[in-house]
């Protein structure tokens, strides 16, 4: 997409598109909820990692999904399970 595109899709202008682009100007979360919603994506998922470092992989998101559905004897089993998988991968952590 181009910058004139994105200008005429969000009401932005093209030079302050380029700012953005350019980081000459800050992205501010009402810009970023706008643009968002153009790209079809969370506003936090403009964020680099440095800037983000709760962004979730794809692989996490499907987890995520799958534990939101799943009712609530479900979500105590992976509960009972990961939760000393976490202690022992934190444990490592310490040891090292």
């Amino acid at each position: 997409m181009t910058q004139v595109e994105l200008a005429e899709r969000t009401g932005i202008s093209q030079p302050a598109i380029s700012q953005l682009e350019n980081d000459t100007r800050p992205l501010d979360v009402d810009w970023m909820r706008t643009l968002a919603r153009i790209f079809g994506c969370a506003p936090a998922d403009l964020l680099t990692d440095d800037d983000n470092p709760d962004r979730l992989s794809e692989e996490e998101r499907r987890l995520l999904a799958a534990y939101r559905k799943a009712d609530s004897g479900q979500r105590e089993l992976i509960r009972r399970v990961s939760e000393p998988l976490a202690d022992l991968r934190e444990d490592t952590r310490h040891a090292a």
